[in-house]
């Protein structure tokens, strides 16, 4: 059994936990509440009623006592001289991969990548996948302590996609889990996202990053696996291309031999990401009786569950970060599809603008066309962020934001389908020599994210809803196979009274 995760916060017990949080509680009412909520305060305390100033005095006194023999329980681990805050450390994997306890790390020869999984349950695995290329090969592994982290104590309030510690009863740990529901909202889980009221609830840019999961990165690739195939502007692959994808480098044709010169610096030159399935599994369909390559949809694979079997989803929400040079780069594009219909974004370096096309079958359609300010694309290196997380469609460049549109896909993959290529990008660059210009590619790195895919907690159900409370909030884990949370508990909310602080990363 797999518990929940869980936050160790200075080693206190259970009764540190809560003068822990009576004394931000104190500390709030004092300053913004007056002395009338302090009254009613220190009459929960002792289980009376309270009004009378004198009563008052006299039961803060026998509080400030047992402040004063509790209090000072305080870790010799912590660091921290502010009442405001506490430091502590993360047990368990279901905030993983954004919060993470014990784990066994390693490298992969393969494409050089930090290779993170659950100590507990993958300690005995000989090998560990890589999550970015597949490989199985890599450095010996060891064990990593749990992450420590900081507890904002006197947050005046939770917001949605925060990260929050809350008492658990009975226990000497405060679990740790993310908010997704306010106080009197019932939240559903349906489709791998969170629905209120009919409505899909989206996150912010801000919120994205802090919530993604990264899948690639093409500075980290195994040599020995082609994810980037050159194809041409109807995504058919090409035997013999000027352009290529090598190790971890985009190589555009920028020969000026006849009509390969003419060709590279007019029409685009396209890559296919080809995604693999880069997880255990019984057959290899990229063995070496398979030479076709193939680009599997993304699925919400976590690495760090390198022990766990279950079916997968697909996951059409991504987020891609693609940087490229501006010297002697024309155009720049990406395509995103999964069904039969494919968004085409393309800017022109030259004349400064983004434009958006719908692609369905034969079909083209304008969607925008939008001009980019100056400071938006740098004088060397620009780079351009896509968004189709929550089903909203958004560009940034230079970390502007240019334009956002509902998504809508008119078909969508299954595992047992054949697989669809999800995301192309592209470029076209100015004709030149080696000698005059460098070797290395105009595109100079891509990454791609997924979203958190939402599960409901009874696997076969196609959706589940948590009843919302007024004075609780909706929690659940990132690391969605195997967290314990809202979902899960007879209580889906978690009552305000029982919630600590904010979790932040460490400072450092």
């Amino acid at each position: 059994m797999i518990a929940t995760n869980q936050f160790a916060l200075n080693h206190m017990n259970p009764t540190n936990l809560k003068i822990t949080y009576l004394l931000a509680q104190l500390r709030t009412l004092f300053q913004f509440r007056g002395m009338a909520n302090f009254c009613r305060l220190i009459g929960v305390v002792s289980g009376r009623r309270i009004s009378r100033p004198t009563s008052v005095l006299k039961y803060s006194l026998v509080i400030i006592y047992v402040l004063g023999s509790l209090g000072c329980q305080r870790s010799e681990h912590s660091r921290s001289s502010s009442q405001s805050f506490r430091e502590g450390k993360v047990i368990g994997g279901s905030m993983a991969p954004h919060f993470l306890g014990e784990n066994i790390i390693v490298m992969c020869t393969g494409c050089g990548s930090e290779v993170v999984a659950d100590w507990e349950h993958s300690k005995t695995s000989e090998s560990l996948i890589c999550p970015f290329c597949g490989s199985a090969k890599n450095s010996t592994g060891g064990w990593r302590d749990s992450e420590r982290v900081t507890i904002e104590l006197d947050s005046q309030s939770m917001s949605r996609w925060d990260v929050v510690a809350f008492q658990v009863p009975g226990a000497q740990e405060a679990g740790i889990k993310r908010v997704v529901g306010l106080p009197g909202e019932t939240i559903e889980i349906r489709d791998g996202n969170l629905w209120h009221e009919g409505d899909l609830i989206r996150k912010t840019i801000d919120e994205q990053k802090r919530t993604r999961i990264l899948i690639h990165d093409s500075n980290k690739t195994n040599p020995e696996k082609a994810l980037w195939q050159p194809v041409d502007s109807k995504g058919v692959r090409l035997d013999r291309a000027g352009h290529r994808f090598e190790a971890t480098r985009f190589v555009l044709d920028r020969s000026e031999d006849g009509q390969r010169a003419q060709s590279a610096s007019s029409e685009m030159q396209w890559f296919e990401f080809c995604n693999q399935r880069n997880y255990a599994r019984k057959t290899d369909p990229n063995s070496a009786g398979d030479q076709k390559i193939r680009a599997w949809p993304i699925e919400d694979n976590y690495g760090y569950n390198q022990s766990l079997s279950r079916k997968l989803n697909v996951v059409d929400e991504i987020f891609v970060s693609l940087k490229f040079s501006t010297s002697g780069i024309r155009r720049v594009g990406w395509k995103y599809g999964l069904g039969d219909l494919t968004h085409l974004f393309e800017i022109d370096v030259q004349g400064r603008e983004l434009t958006v096309t719908a692609l369905e079958d034969s079909n083209q359609k304008r969607i925008g066309q939008y001009t980019l300010a100056e400071n938006m694309l740098g004088d060397s290196e620009a780079e351009v962020e896509f968004s189709t997380i929550d089903k909203l469609a958004v560009v940034l460049v230079g970390g502007i934001q240019v334009t956002q549109f509902e998504l809508e896909t008119s078909a969508s993959a299954s595992l047992e389908s054949e697989p669809v290529s999800v995301f192309q990008v592209g470029a076209a660059v100015e004709a030149g020599t080696s000698e005059d210009r460098p070797v290395d590619s105009s595109l100079s790195r891509v990454r791609i994210w997924r979203d958190i895919y939402y599960l409901p907690a009874q696997e076969n159900c196609e959706s589940q809803v948590l009843n919302g409370d007024p004075n609780g909030f909706l929690l659940l884990g990132d690391n969605q196979p195997v967290s314990i949370d809202s979902r899960h508990w007879p209580e889906a909310p978690v009552s305000s009274e029982h919630l600590i602080g904010k979790v932040l990363k460490r400072r450092r």
